[in-house]
């Protein structure tokens, strides 16, 4: 059965579309977004590839507002030590390694850590070509074909500034021009501290350069994932839905039956960046910028959903959508 993508523009109502189609018919569903948001949370290996790509500056520690200072370090050993124990020496020692490697290499004694070295010694794929979309828990119902749907992305390189001015600077370790001790400290981090979301969506819609550094850690994982659920589905002759915004800026079209675009206007998507998800207008002009036009997934797409509208006509559309897809 078909493998449909569904795509579009952050915010432009893609995935409550997928959510309706659904209902209507049999079908298992790929939530781009919501995978990408378990691989920041739960998959240690993709967070240690973070760490050592993005510093310590992306760690959420209890009590530290800020720890991409060299004086957050203390401050994350307190808070840990009043709610992890013994854990507190071990999350701190992480953040001094981290945090003398950047200087070094401020101060020109290390040369430069590559995406590939972090990738490379954390067993991740170092692709810059694949699909990475917006987080959403991903569901699945019970049917047939698989379609795609495209959507957003969230997530720069914390400044760092130079040790070299604070009396108290920690102790780092021996050789911190050797990439193996960034990669031991992100493991650190990565089994203990969880990633600020907010502060790396920050860094990457910022700086094009970190944002490809994320991308090629994130998505090669979630491709894999949706490509092995599509091999899946075909053996089982279910439709799968899989809900994608980066569809075509990662060339993931040609691996769907169909691709349909959820489209709405600028003022709409830009709206409910800011007013339904809370982001400044800065920030959603940032994130709208990073992907291709909609007007350009339109032009290219097989199927066109109206999203800027009362929920009852995208429901209506849902059906009516739903009963031309099971006469393939």
């Amino acid at each position: 059965m078909p493998v449909l993508g569904i795509t579009g523009g952050v915010a432009t109502g893609k995935s409550s579309f997928t959510r309706q189609l659904v209902r209507w018919m049999p079908a298992r569903v790929f939530d781009a977004d919501a995978a990408a948001r378990e691989l920041l949370e739960n998959d240690i290996r993709v967070r240690e590839a973070v760490y050592a790509a993005f510093g310590p500056g992306i760690a959420k520690v209890p009590g530290v507002s800020d720890t991409s200072g060299i004086a957050g370090v203390g401050e994350t050993a307190e808070a840990f030590g009043a709610t992890r124990g013994a854990e507190a020496a071990d999350v701190a020692e992480a953040l001094k390694a981290l945090k003398a490697l950047e200087a070094a290499k401020a101060a020109g004694a290390a040369g430069s850590i590559e995406l590939a070295d972090a990738a490379d010694a954390t067993g991740l794929p170092n692709a810059a070509t694949d699909a990475a979309d917006e987080p959403h828990a991903p569901h699945a119902t019970h049917g047939t074909p698989a379609i795609g749907a495209a959507g957003e992305t969230p997530t720069g390189n914390p400044a760092g500034e130079s040790d070299a001015a604070n009396p108290a600077k920690p102790t780092g370790p021996a050789d911190v021009s050797n990439p193996a001790t960034a990669t031991a400290a992100a493991a650190a981090l990565a089994a203990t501290v969880p990633i600020d979301r907010a502060r790396l969506r920050e860094i990457v819609f910022r700086d094009e350069r970190q944002r490809r550094k994320l991308e090629a850690i994130l998505h090669p994982e979630i491709r894999a994932r949706w490509a092995k659920l599509a091999e899946e589905t075909r053996r089982e002759g279910t439709w799968l839905l899989v809900d994608i915004p980066l569809l075509f800026e990662t060339g993931a079209e040609i691996a769907f039956d169909g691709v349909v675009v959820v489209a709405c206007s600028a003022a709409t998507q830009r709206a409910r960046l800011v007013l339904n998800r809370g982001l400044t207008d800065a920030m959603a002009d940032r994130i709208i910028a990073s992907q291709q036009s909609l007007a350009s997934k339109v032009a290219r797409a097989a199927h066109v959903i109206w999203s800027d509208c009362p929920l009852p006509r995208l429901e209506e559309q849902a059906r009516i959508f739903a009963g031309y897809l099971q006469t393939w």
